[in-house]
């Protein structure tokens, strides 16, 4: 999962319904800049239109069509949180030693 796609999931699950145009003023940019992830994350399932009735297409994104969160897009947006912090937590056990080792090296020379 990219950044893009990861922030957005995080938006829709602070809030109960968007739409593009929504996105657009949060994020302050041009309701454009949304079309490709919001059709990326319609057709993997991690969000779904809020009212089925609208008159909006399934295939296509207008800037006014408003869309929610599904369980799939929890379940995503919560195993990226853990493998991220996974990744964090295996970077710092990696550097650690190295900065330790280093410390140990620089005292050798002052004692």
């Amino acid at each position: 999962m990219n950044d893009i796609i990861f922030e957005l999931l995080n938006c829709f699950s602070k809030r109960n319904s968007l739409s593009a145009e929504k996105l657009a003023a949060i994020y302050n940019s041009d309701y454009l800049d949304f079309g490709e992830p919001l059709s990326l994350m319609l057709k993997n399932g991690y969000i779904i239109k809020d009212d089925p009735f609208e008159k909006y297409p399934d295939d296509l994104i207008y800037p006014e069509c408003h869309y929610k969160i599904t369980f799939q897009g929890k379940a995503a947006l919560s195993e990226e949180y853990k493998n991220r912090k996974k990744f964090k937590y295996g970077e710092i056990r990696a550097w650690l030693p190295l900065l330790i080792a280093l410390a140990a090296f620089i005292k050798s020379f002052f004692y």
